[in-house]
């Protein structure tokens, strides 16, 4: 077993809050008190991103070799139900998707990339009751890529009638955007966005006083350009479920409104729906044409694209279950949604700062 955390950069400067040495006292409180263990086959490696920015946002799991899944969600209780008995969950909601066959392997080749640039975590003992002791117990020492052969070996599908994608996203290593980028350009008839973020470059939330500022261009990242294209020269229809709190409302109302007056000119208003989320939400899934769906960590925000940026990991597909599924999910979501109004006044911006819960 392997755990990989992405070195999200922490406020406190006590390292009994780092993320590393919870989930240290976490697993000796659960009772795993043994790391290693030759008798049994048993062994736990812990590990952290390098680096705080860029950090890993990545979150995917690989079992076997044979089954992976591309997610959107956290390990933490905020998408956990709001009645869980631990009184933290939040009920957010997210998506992940679960492959098994050959895409495994492609999987696991973006785990290791990400491994072999982490920090191994090695204790000479594991306190449950003194975390305290562990900063002082603990090194870090340089991870190593191995894996038994049978974890190597490719699995094929039962069904060969369709296909995934493994899209890796690293400042180094743009896999993922030129797929998502391509995807929507071959878009013909329909683009469904599940997408927590759906934001301009950063300098907009700098300048979002300036009404006029962001209205530029050279500020829309390329899935905005993209989403644009599609609806004014291809007549695409776009649905977008988004989130309408915090900072991700703040930034996604001013995408939506360059969005929209860019639409007002060409005259394709119509072509454009966005809802708010009846939900605190966290996905971030797009739907091509009803035909092509990702599904992963990736949002349409600026700070997971291109470069500098974070780490990300997304799972494509054509199978006609998960697409099935996803529009079950999506249109649940966007009948509770609230419609974006016609017209994002800069009010109306601020007041997603204000009105958070």
């Amino acid at each position: 077993v392997r755990i990989m955390l992405g070195n999200l950069p922490e406020l406190s400067v006590f390292s009994i809050t780092n993320q590393m040495y919870h989930v240290l006292h976490d697993l000796n409180s659960s009772g795993v008190d043994s790391y290693h263990d030759e008798e049994l086959g048993w062994n736990l490696e812990i590990a952290n991103y390098k680096g705080l920015w860029p950090h890993a946002h990545s979150k995917f799991i690989v079992v076997d070799g044979k089954t992976a899944a591309a997610a959107g969600f956290n390990y933490s209780y905020l998408h956990l139900p709001k009645d869980h008995p631990s009184g933290q969950g939040l009920g957010m909601t997210d998506m992940a998707v679960q492959m098994t066959g050959p895409i495994a392997q492609s999987v696991l080749a973006a785990y290791d990339d990400l491994w072999a640039n982490a920090d191994l975590f090695d204790c000479l003992a594991y306190p449950a009751d003194f975390p305290i002791l562990l900063s002082a117990l603990c090194r870090t020492i340089e991870t190593e890529v191995t894996h038994v052969p049978e974890v190597l070996r490719f699995y094929p599908l039962e069904d060969e009638g369709h296909s995934a994608f493994a899209l890796h996203h690293t400042p180094a290593h743009l896999e993922s955007d030129a797929a998502l980028l391509a995807a929507l350009g071959a878009a013909e008839e329909s683009i469904d966005l599940f997408e927590v973020n759906f934001s301009l470059d950063t300098v907009c939330v700098v300048f979002a006083v300036l009404s006029d500022f962001c209205d530029q261009d050279k500020f829309a990242p390329p899935y905005m350009q993209a989403l644009l294209e599609a609806m004014v020269e291809r007549d695409v229809r776009v649905r977008a479920v988004v989130e309408p709190s915090a900072m991700n409302g703040f930034e996604n109302r001013m995408g939506i409104r360059w969005l929209q007056d860019n639409l007002a000119k060409a005259g394709k208003e119509h072509n454009l729906e966005v809802k708010f989320s009846a939900n605190k939400m966290h996905d971030k899934a797009m739907l091509i044409d009803e035909e092509w769906l990702s599904v992963g960590s990736q949002n349409f925000h600026w700070s997971a694209w291109d470069t500098p940026s974070l780490t990300e990991y997304n799972i494509a597909t054509d199978d006609p279950l998960a697409i099935a599924e996803f529009l079950i999910e999506y249109n649940h979501w966007w009948e509770l949604g609230t419609p974006a109004p016609e017209a994002m006044l800069k009010e109306d911006i601020f007041s997603a700062l204000q009105n958070d819960s």
